[in-house]
Parts: structure tokens; sequence; C-alpha cells
């Protein structure tokens, strides 16, 4: 212990966290300490503590430390314990005090006391992250200077903290976290190119850096250059390194799922519940990998169990509709979908009706699902809602009504109040008029929704389309057009040519590039990407591995239907069909044509 420096620490325990004991896991919030000394200018000090704390409890296999902005943050989240306290600063000396609450009980279940040279805070908070866990690692920083342009930069944004990260690694060429946080802000900002600069320089200095912020450096790297297969090592590596990071272990779980390793994935959500067993969330993003790993009984469980955390809410049925939907039981899902709109009319602005509708469209019974629909539309008028003409045309369309769901769409989009409203409705007129070889006028509607669309999901849409209208290409062409087209967003170029070979005809080409388009999508999104790549395998001469894709749904959104829903749907049961006839299971094959030909009929 270096001359000049006087550490008192106690971490008492004097009651467990909650049902947590002494030496079990837990969550663990670092507020800022608030500042009682003589004078402002060391106010960046609280958040430095906090976040340096946090930082050298990365690795603890105790406690996932966070930092929360407010002791109501942390008291949100309903469990684990909180850090809080004051510091002083006076005379080149610093003392602090905190204490440990336990959030549950808010009864204190240790403190910290620390005392020494104010120059020498580095080595004061390598004390107190070791007063919390005697395995945490050395702070990321030992120069000063650093850690508060650091700290400043965690409490600010924009160009500020921008601005922050920059100092603190000018202060710090060796500052791994000052690196990792610059880069990811840039990367939220959308500077794609900066961010793979900031990381180039962090390179240069990799030698110097801990395992685990090597790893992070790594992931975000990886994330830069949508290398997917290099995103789920870095994150296999940092959940092993970081064994109570959930947002890790959440990211591990969806990638996994994302790229068809489905029983890897799921069993990342069960350690995850096993590490928040009290976050009804956790358990709801349980039940929706269960159902993506063909797991009927562990979804049910695992909603079960999220219903009992959050009793009175929709949210848990609307769940258990959406798990029902996904594995191919469409009466129970409707049933659970009435319930959630029962409990609450206003959840997702009635979205529960829609997919009700949805559900018992999928059971091949057309006049009944209109019939609920008719209910929901009448519920967005009565809201205002600006979306509800394009809902109804696309209902429409699904419903064997496209040229009377078009000419709706063209009459409706000039009073339509909202611009992402109305170029909604054009990238789905031009979507038809792709797929009815018009495309001079798909080309028409997809550049003026374009130019009006201002939410980035209708803009990507509108933007496909675009690319789309330009015709039918050989799959060379059509691929260097889409590297051209989409030259830093790797999966609108990936839907523009997984789309393009498929509407081509050039099977065996659209199944790879929609089997990456798969890899790098949510696979609890609306959108039908396994059938699709399914279609592709089958007509390639690929049915077994189409056909082991079918058998699931998708997940209904509650936000209005995929442009391109309509290639999908009723196909699925035409495709359903043929497997079925493969595998001799000719009467289950003959009920899944007679849907589809009931579907895809005008009439009643």
């Amino acid at each position: 212990m270096r001359a000049g420096r006087f550490v008192t620490v106690v971490l008492a325990i004097v009651g467990g966290c909650g049902s947590r004991q002494p030496g079990e896991r837990g969550r663990l919030w670092l507020l800022p300490l608030e500042n009682l000394s003589p004078t402002r200018s060391e106010d960046w000090v609280g958040p430095a503590i906090a976040v340096s704390v946090a930082d050298q409890l990365a690795t603890s296999a105790r406690w996932s430390a966070q930092v929360a902005l407010a002791r109501g943050d942390a008291l949100a989240m309903g469990n684990g314990a909180a850090v809080n306290g004051y510091f002083v600063v006076d005379g080149g000396r610093i003392r602090v005090r905190a204490s440990v609450e336990d959030l549950r009980t808010q009864r204190e279940i240790g403190s910290v006391a620390l005392e020494g040279v104010f120059a020498q805070l580095p080595e004061l908070l390598e004390s107190f992250g070791r007063s919390l866990d005697p395995s945490a690692r050395a702070p990321a920083t030992q120069r000063l200077e650093a850690l508060r342009h650091y700290a400043e930069g965690r409490f600010r944004a924009g160009p500020a903290a921008v601005e922050s990260y920059r100092e603190a690694v000018a202060a710090d060429p060796g500052f791994a976290a000052a690196y990792f946080r610059w880069a990811e802000l840039l990367l939220a900002q959308g500077d794609r190119v900066g961010a793979a600069r900031v990381l180039d320089l962090s390179a240069a200095q990799a030698e110097r850096f801990p395992e685990v912020d090597r790893t992070r450096l790594e992931l975000l790297a990886a994330t830069v250059r949508e290398d997917f297969g290099g995103r789920i090592r870095a994150l296999r590596q940092l959940v092993r390194l970081t064994p109570l990071d959930a947002a890790a272990l959440r990211s591990l779980g969806a990638a996994e799922l994302a790229a068809g390793e489905v029983a890897q994935g799921a069993a990342r959500y069960r350690e995850l519940a096993r590490l928040e067993p009290t976050n009804p969330l956790v358990w709801n993003e349980l039940g929706y990998a269960e159902a993506v790993a063909r797991n009927p009984d562990a979804a049910r469980r695992a909603l079960e169990e999220y219903q009992r955390l959050a009793p009175g809410e929709a949210n848990p049925l609307d769940s258990l509709g959406d798990v029902h939907y996904y594995l191919g039981r469409f009466g129970e899902a409707e049933r659970f979908y009435r319930q959630a709109y029962e409990r609450n009319p206003a959840f997702l602005a009635g979205a529960p009706l829609y997919k009700a509708a949805r559900a018992r469209l999928m059971s091949g019974d057309r006049r009944g699902a209109d019939g609920i629909f008719q209910q929901y539309l009448g519920t967005r008028r009565k809201a205002g809602d600006p979306f509800t003409g394009v809902r109804q045309a696309q209902w429409e369309a699904l419903t064997g009504k496209r040229e009377a769901a078009e000419k709706r769409l063209m009459e409706v989009m000039p009073h339509l109040g909202s611009a992402d409203a109305a170029a909604m409705a054009g990238a789905q007129i031009a979507a038809w008029r792709i797929a009815g070889s018009d495309p001079a006028g798909a080309h028409k509607y997809a550049s003026e929704a374009a130019l009006r669309a201002q939410g980035a999901p209708v803009r990507s849409w509108a933007r496909v389309c675009l690319f789309l209208a330009g015709g039918p290409a050989p799959a060379a062409d059509l691929e260097a057009r889409a590297r051209r087209e989409f030259p830093s967003d790797e999966r609108e170029r990936l839907a523009a040519l997984g789309y393009g070979l498929l509407l081509s005809r050039q099977y065996s080409q659209a199944a790879t590039a929609l089997r990456e388009l798969r890899r790098r999508s949510d696979p609890f999104s609306g959108e039908p990407l396994h059938v699709l790549e399914a279609w592709a395998l089958i007509e390639a001469g690929k049915a077994e591995q189409g056909c082991a894709l079918l058998g699931v749904y998708g997940f209904p959104s509650p936000f209005g239907e995929h442009p391109f829903a309509f290639v999908a749907f009723p196909r699925v049961f035409l495709l359903e069909s043929t497997c079925l006839h493969r595998q001799g299971r000719t009467e289950e094959a003959r009920r899944r044509q007679a849907i589809y030909e009931r579907l895809l009929s005008a009439g009643d």
C-alpha cells in the first residue's frame, strides 16, 4: 500500500439481499455519489466512481453491476442492491462514504468508507471495487484526467460525449473502455466509418488491454463489419468472461436463434432466467425462445411464470397467443389474443384483436376472420389512426382481394395524415406492382415512398421496392447492383437481393441470400423469411432442407403486415402440402391444400 493514503473498507452483510445470501450472485446498481465538497468543480467524481467500479466488476461472478442515474431508476427494477452515498474533496484529499442497500427490503446490507489523496483516486477506486468483490479487476485507467473525461462522456450525449471520449483516449491511449464507448456511440449515431476509425486506433493498443475489453472491442468491430459469424464468436467469448452480463447473454441467445442454432439459443435464455428469476420480461423472452426451439410445453411454462410475476397485465396473454400462433395452434392463439384484448383494449393500440383475426384466418375461416378484423378496424378508426386505410387494404389483399386493395390504397393515399402512412401505402402498392410485372408503376410508387418516409423501417421497405422495380436480371448482375445501391447496409442489401432473386425464380441463389438475411434478422419479427427460404429451397431441388423450415408460422406483427407478406401467404399452406405429400401424410397434405385454395380464392 503506497504512503500518503489511508483506506477503511467495511462491507458488513447485515442481512440477506432479499432471499440472496452473502456470496450469491445478484444485481448491483452503482449510483453517482453526491458531491458534498466546498466547490462544484468535482461534480464529475460521483459519476466517475460509479462507472469505474461498474467496469471493475465486469468479470465478477458475484455481482451483475450496472450504472443507474438515480435511485428511482434502480428501484424501478425491483430487485438487487444499490450503492449510494457521498464524497468530499477538500485540501487535496477525498473522503467517500457509501452504503449498499437491498432494494427489495430497503435495508442497508453493507457500507464502504474510503479516504486518501485525491490525486490517487484510481487507486482508491481499486479498493472500492474489491470491497464489493475481492476478485474485482483493477480500474480501467490509472490517470485521473482520463477518468474524468470518460465519466463525463458516460453522462453526456451527442457531440459532447464524443469529444469527452476523444479526450479520455488522448489522456490515456491504453484506456480500452473509452475506445469502446466512443466507437459504440458513433455507431449508434449511424457513423459506421467513424466507429471503424476508432476501432482501428484501439487495435494499435490491443496488446495492453485485458481480455474482456479486447473481446468487447472485437464484438463491436464485428458489428461494424456486419460479420455475423465473428459477432457470435465474440459474444460467446464475452459470455464466458462476464458470467453475469445479462445483456451479452441475451444478445448471444438472439443471435444463435437467428442463426438456426435454436437449442443453444433457447439454453442461453434459460440461463438468463436463472440469472434474473424475478424479472418478468426475461420469462417473456424465454417463452418466445422456447417456441422458436419448438418446445411448446417449456414455452407455456415460461409464460405462465411471466403471468405470475406480472398479474393483471395484458402482455403475458398476448405472448401466449404469439407462441401458440407460431407453433400452429391457431384456435388457442385466438383465445389468448381475445383475453389480452379484453383485459386491456388499449394494449398495443388494440393489436391483440388484429392478431386474433390473423389466427382465425390461418385456420382457413376467412369469413370469421374478417368479422374480427372489422371489429379491430372500428377501434382504429375511432382512435384516428392514420394507418387505418393501409391496414384495411393489406387485409383485403391477404383475403384474396388484391385488386380492390390496391384501388383502396390509391384512393386514400393523398388523404393520409401521416408521411409514414403515405410512404407505407406507396411501398405496398410498389410491392404489388413488382409481383404483377409492372416495373414502371412500381418505380413510381417506390420513389414517392422513399421521398416521403421518415421512419427507418418504412424507408428501408421503400428502398428495397425501388431496387426491385429495376426488374429481373441474372444473379450476378442483381448482386452487383445490390452492392452498389446498398454499400453500407448489409441487411437491406440482402433483402433486395433475396427478394429479387426469388421473384425472378433464381431459386438456388435466392435461398443463399435469404438464409443470410434470416441470420441477420430479429427471429421474433413478423417478416416471413423462413417461408420464403423454404420455397426457394424446395424449388431448387433441396426439399428436405426446405421442409425442415416449415411447421412454424412466425409471429404476427402488431404494427401491420410486411409489404411482401402476400408472397408467403397463403403459399405457406401449399408448401406444407408438398412436404406432407413427400412424407406420405396424404390426408394432412390434402387439408393444407384445401386451406390454400380457400384462402387464395376471392370468393367466400
